[in-house]
């Protein structure tokens, strides 16, 4: 085991080492949630411009993908939508998502790259989250309830 002396100067070697070679950091927060439909997309960008704190709302269709994965082979994804949004300090994707094997997902994000975010701008994100996902039910009250909504810290300072 190292010492705590020992660890940081590793960690500080590894910091100095990636931003040599061009490497980033990113701190994020994120939800997902399995849909049993896709709500339509009207819904989704009027939900989002309704939120309480949302400012601003971006909407992007984003094209089939192709892959290849060792595992399952060729694996041909729909298009899904993405939605970008900003308000109370925070800018957060939401994106809803049917996979080539036909599960269906909603998707929130917040990162931070090269910046480690304060408990603050973390709590921000979380409440603009909370808001968006509440108003994204009252639109479309099929989604599920915010107790299955899971959520994913990583590299988030204190968690």
């Amino acid at each position: 085991m190292l010492s705590n002396a020992r660890h940081a100067t590793v960690a500080l070697a590894s910091l100095l080492c990636l931003s040599a070679i061009g490497c980033e950091t990113i701190h994020t927060v994120s939800r997902q949630v399995t849909l049993q439909s896709l709500p339509a997309t009207a819904s989704v960008e009027a939900a989002l411009r309704a939120a309480p704190g949302v400012q601003s709302v971006w909407y992007e269709r984003i094209p089939a993908q192709t892959s290849w994965s060792l595992y399952k082979g060729t694996i041909h994804d729909p298009p899904y939508d993405q939605f970008s949004y900003s308000g109370n300090g925070a800018y957060e994707v939401l994106e809803i998502k049917q996979t080539s094997d036909g599960g269906k997902t909603l998707y929130i994000s917040r990162l931070w790259m090269n910046h480690v975010p304060t408990r603050d701008e973390v709590e921000r994100a979380r409440a603009l989250m909370d808001g968006v996902y509440a108003t994204l039910r009252a639109y479309n009250p099929e989604l599920p309830p915010a107790a299955s909504v899971t959520e994913t810290l990583r590299w988030i300072p204190g968690r």
